[in-house]
């Protein structure tokens, strides 16, 4: 999605964004998981558990208000299309889905813009 589309799809959120926001990829990072061996972090999504890892950056966070973020966590548990979910840490999540990496954001940025509005 680029910036236009979001400004579009997620007015709400958009507001809530800095003046500076730059492109919808520096506040949500959704990535497929995978075993790095050459890593010395241990981490708790395991590939196996877990086929994509979402991180909410702090800029997000600080434009919802981090106080919303517990109730991000609670809607994002709830999710129909997601057969697994886990948050070890409040801006990390591990998924497991059939959804691909737009699907997943679309899903998260739809909640946070009704959470917003």
């Amino acid at each position: 999605m680029n910036l236009d589309e979001f400004k579009i799809e997620y007015p709400n959120l958009f507001a809530k964004l800095p003046e500076d926001f730059l492109g919808v990829r520096e506040i949500l990072v959704v990535e497929h998981n995978y075993s790095d061996v050459d890593s010395d972090e241990a981490t708790d999504l395991e590939p196996e558990d877990y086929n994509y890892y979402a991180y909410i950056t702090e800029d997000l966070q600080d434009a919802i208000g981090r106080e919303l973020v517990p109730t991000l966590v609670e809607k994002l548990d709830t999710v129909d299309e997601f057969d697994d979910f886990y948050a070890p840490e409040s801006d990390l999540y591990g998924v497991q889905t059939e959804l691909d990496e737009e699907g997943i954001a679309k899903i998260i940025y739809d909640i946070l813009e009704e959470m917003v509005s």
